[in-house]
């Protein structure tokens, strides 16, 4: 049974790899990308945090619009074609000065990215059973946080050399992509592309199928509160006048990078014989207990023992999300799915913005307060999604045709 296991996962070593080396680049270019424009550019600050913002959200809506494409056309073509996108805009962003032009580089990225994975996503749902790909999507996940972990160090050294080298590390790293999914033995669509045609409007699906509106809803919530933890957390720590707020965020990150590398794969496997909402459930619990424990942490070993928690609740999360979908997904229509689902990740824009606020005005202590009712809602969202009745692919096939 390993073996077939082990098997499975070797038949998708292509999207893996290149998962990694996308990441890679995404922890090389993007996260220096504010310091870079600023410091060697000259761009004042407002018209950064504008244009990174705004290229976040214009990315990330114009994916979902690509779902289609990744429902009609062969997925190493796709790949590919984001690969070779990204690449030239990682190299022409450095040399320019206009930040309409940045604008417009920074969102081609964003929305390779997401293209990406929401390819990987669609190939994966449509060629393995909901076990198999319940496992591919968590060792994914292991990847991307590995490469997420280390590439941005390795950045950090190259900002003390020359900050364009960054940039031509992460197309580097994308050419390493483009290699490993021109490698990918491409899984076709096995559906009547002429049945994809005529459900032309993803959007519609969103207003349609209630399912995935709950699950998109409480995914946004929930990466509210699970993404972007360094950033509210040193928000929280900086209000709170605490000491050493470099070393906590520091080893928080450590502690949550190794948990998810070291056991993401073993948590997948314990938890296979349990529904996925359940796990859904599980995981979202675990998070609000983790929340709590940053609520009243007031040493470094208690920060600790919370973040292990909070990363727990991480490794359980983020698989059975992607599951759902595909569990979800009506025939012919996973990268439409996958493309709606990935506005959810746009949760996590919100999240400093969100504690900045509460910060501002209320209490600290209520930052978190905020945090866990948006995992309770969440909580509320899936299981919505989980008890909406009817004949849902029928039904939804029906009104998508009675709409057009």
């Amino acid at each position: 049974m390993k073996s077939k296991s082990l098997l499975k996962y070797m038949t998708f070593s292509g999207y893996l790899t290149g998962s990694f080396f996308v990441t890679a680049a995404r922890g090389l270019g993007l996260t220096y990308i504010v310091l870079i424009l600023h410091k060697s550019m000259d761009i004042n600050l407002s018209e950064i945090g504008f244009v990174v913002t705004s290229a976040v959200f214009a990315g990330g809506f114009m994916c979902v619009f690509f779902g289609n494409l990744i429902d009609r056309l062969n997925t190493k073509i796709i790949l590919n074609s984001m690969c070779i996108f990204s690449i030239i805009a990682y190299l022409l962003i450095y040399n320019t000065q206009n930040i309409w032009l940045i604008f417009m580089l920074m969102t081609v990225l964003v929305l390779g990215y997401s293209t990406i994975s929401v390819t990987i996503n669609s190939a994966v749902a449509k060629a393995t059973s909901s076990k198999i790909s319940t496992k591919v999507f968590g060792l994914r996940y292991v990847l991307t946080n590995l490469a997420f972990g280390i590439f941005p160090l390795l950045g950090a050294m190259l900002l003390k050399r020359n900050d364009g080298m960054i940039f031509w590390f992460a197309a580097t790293a994308m050419l390493m992509a483009l290699v490993a999914f021109s490698l990918q033995k491409s899984h076709m669509q096995t559906s009547n592309d002429q049945q994809v045609k005529k459900h032309s409007h993803s959007l519609k699906l969103l207003l349609i199928d209630k399912k995935l509106f709950y699950y998109v809803l409480a995914g946004f919530l929930t990466s509210i509160a699970l993404r972007q933890f360094p950033s509210y957390l040193s928000l929280f720590l900086i209000s709170n006048g605490m000491e050493d707020i470099s070393k906590i965020i520091s080893t928080l990150i450590i502690i949550n990078t190794g948990m998810v590398v070291a056991f993401q794969v073993h948590v997948t496997n314990l938890l296979e014989r349990l529904p996925l909402i359940t796990r859904s459930i599980c995981g979202l619990l675990l998070l609000t207990l983790g929340l709590v424990g940053f609520m009243y942490a007031t040493s470094l070993p208690f920060w600790c023992l919370s973040m292990a928690v909070f990363s727990l609740a991480e490794m359980i999360i983020a698989p059975a999300q992607y599951s759902l979908i595909k569990d979800i997904a009506l025939p012919s229509r996973e990268g439409a799915y996958f493309a709606i689902h990935n506005l959810s990740s746009l949760g996590g824009s919100f999240s400093p913005l969100v504690c900045g606020l509460m910060l501002s005005y209320f209490p600290m202590i209520n930052m978190f307060f905020a945090l866990i009712a948006c995992v309770i809602v969440a909580i509320l969202g899936y299981l919505m999604g989980n008890n909406a009745t009817g004949a849902r692919v029928q039904t939804v096939t029906q009104q998508i045709h009675s709409s057009q």
